[in-house]
């Protein structure tokens, strides 16, 4: 039986028929754009791999989505609830002035989180925070929130985090685990619907609230 496999170099991609040491072949394939379309860039386009001596000149590849294009964790499954005290009295922080060099960066951050649809415009909302710009490793800007009176509302959780034994133990007889990458400050779980106005943060461009937990 022959044993197909293909190779690709700078200039042109071969073919080998891989059988006994008499029935090795190989053949040299030109490449061509209209047939060998390889879209690595971000999107959804898929690769393409063929040649006119096939009988079915494509092969599609696989092309798995980037973690801003994914929905998230449905709320059916998990969402974030604020265990709000409603004695406290709600509190609208006053607006910060950031440096006028770093609007674009705030524009930009905005822009992303309402196409993602990770943030939302809220409508007359009790509580309001002011947005921080936090300069990442990377030395791009990630946005923040300062939810430091929010916080001083809700109840501590005296539970500490599980240990790696608790967590081990709590998989045992589940056929399938699931991970959340957090390393970016991706937006996976949703906010309850009551508290998203209590992220409301205020901006130069207006004010916004979470749709999505936010992680700062």
């Amino acid at each position: 039986m022959l044993h197909e496999r293909v190779s690709q170099s700078s200039n042109a991609r071969r073919r080998y028929l891989l059988g006994h040491e008499n029935m090795n072949q190989r053949m040299d394939i030109e490449q061509e754009k209209d047939k060998d379309d390889m879209v690595l860039d971000e999107g959804f386009d898929l690769r393409i791999i063929g040649s006119d001596s096939l009988a079915s000149p494509t092969k599609k590849l696989e092309t798995f989505p980037k973690h801003f294009n994914m929905i998230g964790i449905s709320p059916s499954i998990a969402f974030y609830t604020l265990k709000v005290d409603l004695k406290m009295h709600s509190k609208i922080q006053k607006r910060r002035p950031i440096s006028t060099k770093r609007y674009g960066a705030l524009k930009e951050e905005v822009d992303k989180f309402l196409a993602n649809g990770f943030i939302m415009k809220p409508v007359y909302p009790q509580w309001v925070s002011n947005s921080i710009l936090v300069r990442k490793n990377n030395h791009k800007w990630r946005l923040c929130i300062n939810l430091s009176d929010l916080n001083q509302t809700c109840p501590k959780n005296s539970f500490p985090l599980r240990r790696i034994d608790q967590l081990v133990d709590a998989t045992v007889c589940h056929k399938l685990l699931n991970f959340m990458d957090v390393y970016s400050s991706y937006n996976h779980i949703s906010m309850f619907a009551r508290n998203e106005e209590h992220t409301s943060f205020i901006t130069n461009l207006g004010l916004y609230c979470y749709k999505m937990m936010p992680f700062d």
